[in-house]
């Protein structure tokens, strides 16, 4: 292939550089606003941010035209109308949620990675497009969670950047034109048909809050729904979209129709497929809106730059070099949306053209599916971001500047028509030499690929070029295709389409600039019978069989409709396309038919054309042509239709080469020669008259056009800076309207301050004062501008004006008390007055009224120096971290002087710690800072030995603001009396003490009992009407005692007997238990004690006497001073007798015992002789009897082991009896782990017969107070029954271990053995209890270790299961 570059291609690295996209990083998890305002953005922004909650969770970013050389005054502003975060932008500052960020007046803002980027701003740019700019940066950097927000302002900054949102999958907002003061901006970016909504500010908050909610509510589930029943209604909306749009969306990829419906969902709160497809039914602007957003207009002016500079440097001179002169070139652009892409290759196309002087036809057919589209690109009007993304040189070449806008040239908008059109279902263009259909191919399914690729291949010639997106290809057809560029996927033909269209093709009404569309004229297929279908049947086969042609004109030739295989009679005209019936017809037959078709339209009588000839490539051949007109209104349309077929002719007849008639030909040629003439002569004519008006115009569009670049050049400039200033002008306003408030609120402070307040300057001239300061200086309002020196005035106060003199020379405020000749007292203060800049401008005068503070004072100070303690206030001095140091005397009474030997007068102003240092020594002053950090009151008595002073002091001290007030009373004589008397009480407590000891021996002889009786007062008042006891209640203070009716039924006592007072119970008390019932109850009541009990016996109405125990409740009052006591009487008669019977019989059984124990030690005693003779006879008889049969030795060995298991028996005995006697008089610190090691040594040969392992883990409490003796035999017991009774199957484990509960310490003996039975475990400590039978034993071990931990107090507790182990924890108690 030969390929030519051009040196001078607009797309060099010199003049345009690609952008570039920065790598995506991954987006926030937080949505980024974009708000882009200009001229009367101000009042939108507020009222935005006035209905926007604090809470969205999204970071706002604002975007204004801002001045370069005024600061702006937005933040300020701003935060009246949000409780967000506000702050200026600053590079690498990272966004954060729920925060306001503001463009600076000096810069460009961007983003990258989440962080604001600042450049410097071109101060010779204009127009201004900061919004643009920051959008594509958002657009790259946060990509569907970026919104864009577009509100007042003039010219069309942003309308670019919404292109990039839009494409990133981000939403866009629009101000309401309606609502803005300035319309330029929200219009521009309404034109580009991207915004999701245009609303009222306040509205575009709520919708950004509902947006945002529904997206984090559901964010990626909304993408696309896969479940059947979603998907067959949305089907049904496709369907709809279909009937109601003529956009058959069907087979067009199911995921992204899904996330588009999904996404237009979560914009209008809708969470349901089957609700939204009821709303597109019950709305009608829905549906066009969503199938808007189905159809993605997103495009610009040489997208891909790289791509385009290949078609400008090999594609296009390849193009141009193949095609004769006066050849058109065809060129298609499919899918072209707003047209940027046709108008790009016209460009370029042009440029080539002009630069090598070649002139050759250029066609560019620019087709879309989208109406709105087409519109938009048909007009040639683009907004003033094209500036950003055209070269310079191209701009000033191909576009008109208007007012705020560009439009193309007018040579370049003529190679271009613009049509609707769809690549699915209309027929192609034929003999293309480029068809660009870029990124249009993957959102269509496999199936329309294919078909729109065959279309494509059908319509290009051979050699000519397919321009595909980067992320298409060619699948199948692949092998007709030559691969020019893999990664801008431009593609050459190889060879002609081996396939006819697809027979499914739409015929409908051609549409130069597709203003509005016709009705498709396809029928749709039904099933029907064959004898409605016989008629469709028979013109089909006609057309099919004899290559008939038919086309429907209107009266001007203009082709409406064309039916059959047209192409053979028709061409399209190869410069400029017109849709003129003449004009796709040869000029030699173009006469004939044009001349037949006006008699036809005139006659309005059917005219058939027998035999004409047709030239074609070269070739000739006779047709027929029948005109027939439709002209009187049967149809929805006045037409004629031209029928073309073939004519026939007889065998191995020549071709005939007469057109018509000699006479008819004569006729129509003398009729064309005189409009002929008369047109020539009317064209000169005019042509004269134009040649002359078109000199004077020339020179006036010259003069125009230098004077209009001039004015666009001033008005671009006028325009940026008008937008500035209104901006400027807008924030200044604001502030005025702020400071005339503020100044009203300060007259109105003034008028009705009771404050004398006068403001002076450096020269001391009266600038302002308040009515009130009359009463201090004679001033009136016109004495403003006047010296104060000037003025006589009422003060006792002669100092004045050096006063004031002085604080203008040292800027230092000044305070002083003067009094005024009514004697009145007044503060007066002396205040600098300073600027913004801190620059000292004269002096604020203060009077404040304090005769009343005064005379307040002087009367508490009179009260406080009659007070015989010391009172003072004190102010907290603090160090540097804040942290009180010491305290300042404020105010002192002249008892503190007389207490500390201080004067009063002189201790205001003084240190504490100076004046007092023993106030820190005693530790008093760490109390005062106490009570000033936390508040709380302080009350003490303490004994003050510094500072001179050897006294007691009760001193109370409380906090005032920053410092504390203290009182400090002298009790040193009442602590000497308290000290007499604290020696006398103690004499008394001494002399108690015995009645003390008796009554604690008379409580624990009865704590048992009194366990049981120690229910509340209140549970025997309840059951007091019920019980047999005895309830009475005493009141001291009348001495009245109540009894219960139990008293009468208890002691046999009539009402009549009863005394009313406490003798009714003293005079009945045993005499022998009279007196010490009477002191200890005295000695309760004294002691301010709540309960009292004693056990006596009391008189009953017989004449005898009843065991009684008596408990009461002493109730005090809030000085803890008895006055009630609440008791009950318990008849204690049957309990002291069984008690005795008890004492007696346990008397017979320790004897009884006693007996039994001497019995058994006696007994084994005496045995332990007879069986050592028993066991010395069997030695010599069995020394005698070696020799003897089998048979006697065997019984010797039976004899032998029964006296061995009688001695065993005997020693068992003696261990029980040893147990049951045993006395812990032996008892110290056992350490576990020395005790198990002796025991170790004993069993050592069943351990190492055994092979069992024993572990310790004694660390919790390794030693044990017990006796020694008995431990040891606790120990070994349990051990030696763990070996004994071991499971064979298992190596032996023996765990020894210590712990520690509450009043006991716990031995843990634990093995692996073979267990017990849960049912046998209740006999486990019985004597002679054995469960395992393999193994000899006595089974009184168990019972002895029971026994020994009984006699100590302690419990065993066992856990045991078959086959697993067994587990004993033995409690020893601690105390």
């Amino acid at each position: 292939m030969e390929t030519q570059s051009t040196s001078d291609s607009f797309f060099t690295e010199s003049l345009y550089q690609p952008q570039k996209l920065s790598s995506r990083v991954p987006a926030a998890n937080f949505f980024v606003v974009a708000i882009g305002a200009s001229a009367g953005g101000l009042e939108a922004i507020n009222e935005f941010f006035d209905h926007l909650p604090a809470n969205t969770d999204a970071s706002f970013v604002v975007i204004q035209h801002l001045s370069p050389t005024h600061k702006s005054l937005m933040p300020e502003l701003l935060t009246k109308h949000t409780t967000m975060t506000i702050m200026e932008a600053r590079d690498g500052l990272m966004l954060q949620p729920n925060c306001i960020y503001l463009i600076p007046n000096k810069n460009t803002l961007t983003i990258q990675q989440g962080k604001l980027r600042l450049a410097d701003k071109n101060q010779s740019s204009v127009p201004n497009m900061a919004i643009d700019t920051f959008l594509h940066s958002l657009a790259t950097d946060t990509g569907k969670r970026s919104i864009a927000v577009i509100l007042s302002g003039t010219g069309s900054d942003g309308t670019r950047g919404l292109e990039a949102i839009k494409a990133a999958g981000g939403v866009v907002v629009v101000q309401d034109p309606a609502t803005a003061h300035f319309d330029g901006m929200p219009n521009s970016a309404i034109a580009t048909g991207l915004a999701d909504a245009v609303l009222a500010p306040k509205k575009i908050a709520t919708y950004l809050v509902n947006y945002i909610n529904n997206y984090h509510s559901a964010p990626e589930t909304a993408a696309v729904d896969t479940s059947l029943q979603n998907n067959a209604v949305l089907e049904e909306i496709l369907e709809f979209a279909k009937e109601t749009c003529e956009l058959d969306f069907t087979s067009y990829k199911r995921p992204t129709l899904a996330r588009r419906v999904a996404k237009r969902m979560l914009e209008i709160n809708f969470d349901s497929y089957e609700k939204y497809l009821q709303f597109l039914k019950e709305t009608p602007s829905e549906i066009k809106h969503l199938c808007g957003d189905f159809l993605i207009n997103v495009t610009r002016f040489f997208r891909d730059e790289r791509a385009f500079a290949l078609l400008e440097e090999k594609i296009i001179p390849e193009i141009v070099r193949s095609k004769q002169q006066d050849e058109s070139i065809k060129i298609w652009v499919a899918g072209c949306s707003t047209g940027e892409e046709p108008y790009s290759l016209a460009m370029l196309l042009d440029t080539y053209l002009n630069r090598h002087q070649i002139y050759l036809p250029v066609k560019i057919f620019a087709t879309d599916v989208d109406k709105e589209a087409i519109q938009v690109a048909s007009r040639g009007v683009y907004p003033e971001t094209i500036t950003q993304v055209l070269p310079p040189p191209m701009l000033a070449r191909y576009f008109v500047r208007r007012s705020d806008d560009y439009i193309v040239c007018e040579p370049i908008r003529k190679m271009i028509i613009f049509a609707h059109h769809d690549v699915g279902k209309d027929a192609p263009f034929s003999k293309v030499d480029l068809i660009s259909c870029r990124n249009m191919l993957i959102y269509m399914d496999g199936n329309l690929q294919h078909k729109v690729l065959q279309a494509f291949h059908f319509a290009l010639n051979i050699g000519g070029f397919l321009f595909l997106g980067p992320s298409e290809n060619l699948g199948a057809f692949k092998q007709y295709f030559a691969e020019i560029s893999r990664k801008w996927k431009i593609y050459k033909n190889l060879e002609a389409s081996r396939k006819t269209l697809p027979p499914n093709l739409l015929v409908r009404k051609l549409q130069v600039d597709a203003r509005v569309p016709a009705e498709p004229t396809r029928i749709k297929k039904n099933k029907q019978s064959l004898q409605h279908q016989i008629s469709d049947i028979f013109n089909a086969t006609l057309v099919e069989e004899f290559n008939y042609a038919g086309v429907c004109i209107d009266e001007n030739y203009r082709l409406l409709h064309a039916i059959g295989d047209y192409k053979k009679y028709l061409d399209l005209p190869d410069w400029q396309l017109h849709f003129s019936l003449i004009k796709m017809v040869p000029e030699d037959l173009a006469v004939a038919l044009g001349s037949s078709i006006r008699k036809v339209a005139k006659t309005k009588q059917k005219t058939i054309l027998q035999n004409v000839k047709l030239t074609r490539n070269g070739s000739s051949r006779l047709i027929n042509i029948i005109i027939k007109p439709y002209l009187s209104g049967e149809f929805s349309e006045r037409f004629l239709f031209v029928l073309f077929c073939e004519a026939s002719r007889p065998k191995n007849q020549k071709l005939e080469t007469r057109l018509l008639s000699a006479s008819n030909q004569n006729e129509q040629i003398a009729a064309l020669e005189l409009e002929l003439s008369e047109t020539k002569e009317n064209l000169y004519s005019t042509f004269e008259e134009l040649e002359v008006s078109n000199e004077e115009l020339q020179s006036n569009n010259e003069e125009l056009l230098s004077a209009n670049e001039e004015l666009q050049s001033t008005n671009e400039e006028l325009q940026s800076l008008n937008e500035e200033l209104h901006t400027v002008n807008t924030e200044h306003q604001q502030k005025i309207k702020e400071l005339i408030e503020l100044n009203e609120d300060l007259d109105n402070y003034f008028r009705n301050a009771d404050i004398g307040q006068m403001f002076v300057d450096q020269q001391l001239t009266i600038r302002k004062f308040t009515p009130a300061i009359v009463n201090q200086i004679n001033l009136i309002p016109s004495d403003i501008g006047r010296p104060l020196a000037h003025f006589s005035n009422n003060l006792l106060y002669d100092h004045l004006l050096d006063d004031i003199q002085t604080v203008i020379d040292t800027g230092k405020p000044l305070e002083k008390e003067i009094q005024i000749r009514n004697g009145r007292y007044f503060l007066m203060r002396l205040v600098p007055y300073l600027k913004q800049t801190n620059k000292l401008d004269g002096v604020v005068i203060t009077f404040v009224d304090i005769t009343l503070l005064k005379d307040l004072n002087n009367t508490l100070q009179g009260i406080l120096n009659s007070s015989i303690n010391g009172i003072t206030a004190l102010k907290a001095l603090r160090g540097s971290s804040n942290q009180i140091v010491d305290f300042e005397w404020t105010m002192a009474n002249e008892a503190i002087g007389r207490i500390f030997k201080k004067d009063p007068m002189e201790l205001p102003g003084k240190s504490l710690l100076t004046e007092l240092p023993g106030m820190k020594t005693s530790r008093l002053f760490n109390r005062f800072v106490q009570v000033v950090n936390t508040g709380e009151l302080l009350n003490l008595e303490h004994y003050y030995d510094y500072d001179g002073l050897q006294s007691w002091f009760q001193t109370v001290a409380t906090k005032v603001e920053d410092g504390l007030t203290i009182t400090f009373a002298d009790i040193t004589e009442k602590k000497i009396a308290e000290q007499k008397l604290l020696s006398a009480y103690q004499e008394l407590q001494s002399a108690e003490e015995n009645l003390k000891k008796l009554n604690n021996q008379l409580e624990a002889r009865i704590a048992e009992r009194t366990r049981e009786l120690s229910a509340s007062e209140e549970r025997f008042r309840l059951i007091s009407l019920t019980t047999n006891d005895v309830i009475w209640d005493w009141t001291m203070m009348n001495n009245k005692l109540w009894w219960n009716e139990g008293f009468k039924t208890m002691f046999d006592y009539t009402t009549e007997q009863i005394e009313p007072g406490v003798e009714s119970w003293f005079e009945r008390i045993h005499p022998e238990d009279k007196d010490q019932i009477i002191t200890s109850l005295n000695q309760a009541i004294n002691n301010s004690q709540e309960q009292w009990s004693a056990e006596y016996r009391f008189r009953k109405a017989d004449g005898s006497y009843a065991y009684v125990f008596n408990r009461a409740y002493i109730i005090l009052n809030e000085n803890r001073i008895p006055y009630r006591m609440l008791g009950s009487l318990i008849d204690l008669t049957d309990l002291k007798l069984a008690q005795e019977e008890l004492r007696k019989t346990n008397a017979n059984l320790v004897r009884i015992n006693n007996d039994l124990d001497n019995f058994v030690y006696t007994a084994s005693h005496d045995l332990k002789s007879p069986i050592s003779n028993i066991e010395g006879l069997l030695y010599h008889l069995e020394m005698e009897l070696e020799n003897a049969d089998d048979r006697i030795l065997e019984i010797l060995s039976h004899i032998k082991k029964s006296v061995d298991r009688f001695q065993t028996t005997i020693k068992d005995l003696a261990e029980i009896t040893k147990a049951e006697k045993q006395e812990e008089d032996d008892i110290t610190e056992v350490t576990i782990e020395d005790l198990l090691d002796d025991i170790k040594l004993s069993i050592n040969n069943l351990m190492e017969e055994s092979a069992a392992v024993i572990e310790t883990n004694c660390q919790e409490c390794p030693a044990i107070k017990f006796s020694k003796t008995n431990l040891k035999s606790i120990l070994y017991n349990l051990i030696s029954n763990s070996i004994k009774y071991r499971a064979a199957e298992r190596p032996l484990q023996i765990k020894v271990s210590t712990e520690k509960v509450p009043g006991y310490a716990v031995l843990i003996v634990q093995d692996n053995g073979l267990g017990i039975e849960e049912s046998q475990q209740s006999k486990l400590f019985g004597m002679f209890k054995r469960f395992h039978n393999h193994v000899e034993g006595s089974g009184v071990g168990l019972y002895i270790v029971n026994k020994i931990v009984q006699n100590a107090g302690g419990r065993i507790e066992v856990a045991s299961k078959l086959n697993e182990g067994t587990t004993f924890k033995i409690f020893l108690r601690s105390e």
